[in-house]
């Protein structure tokens, strides 16, 4: 089962009861970003991608995530093409590219291991990650900069993608004939 969890339901509901949250939204609010730092602590598993959990409601950084997600400072994320953002009503369309499509990086994600699948192009965006400590570096980028992390924290894990994974999976279908709404 999978429930979708707003902010304020992070905020008043027991997590103890999930074991893997997945978010991917780039902000989130301090005291909810605390609470998950102790879930994750406690043994949750938190899944973040594309730029998500970088900043707090001020569109700052939070050290206690980085920490939690075994990275540096957040670095903004490469957006090649305008990803559309979930609504009401469906999933927009993919927006024409945002650099002339020769000058778009031909970057790829290499696995380290067959668990994980490569992608080769990226059609989106990136955020090159910054892993620190023992953090662990799961997939590169074709440029040897690290794409996919894991870190353990506590008795918990945060895995770090650093691509819209979501995004690129569907990029071929997202194209202008593409209607979500019906």
């Amino acid at each position: 089962p999978v429930d979708p969890l707003s902010e304020t339901m992070l905020m008043d509901s027991d997590l103890s009861r999930y074991k893997v949250i997945y978010t991917s939204g780039p902000n989130l609010r301090r005291d909810v970003a605390a609470k998950l730092v102790k879930w994750v602590e406690a043994g949750g598993v938190l899944f973040t991608s594309g730029g998500g959990l970088a900043k707090n409601e001020f569109n700052e950084p939070v050290p206690e995530l980085q920490a939690v997600l075994g990275l540096a400072a957040r670095k903004p994320m490469e957006e090649w093409r305008k990803m559309p953002r979930y609504g009401a009503a469906g999933l927009g369309v993919l927006g024409i590219p945002s650099k002339d499509k020769n000058s778009i990086p031909s970057i790829s994600v290499q696995a380290n291991s067959s668990a994980l699948p490569s992608l080769e192009p990226l059609q989106l965006g990136r955020e090159v990650l910054e892993p620190v400590g023992q953090t662990h570096v799961l997939a590169k980028y074709s440029d040897g900069s690290p794409a996919v992390t894991r870190n353990t924290y506590g008795k918990g894990q945060a895995f770090v993608v650093g691509f819209f994974a979501g995004g690129e999976y569907g990029a071929g279908v997202f194209q202008r004939t593409y209607d979500t709404a019906v």
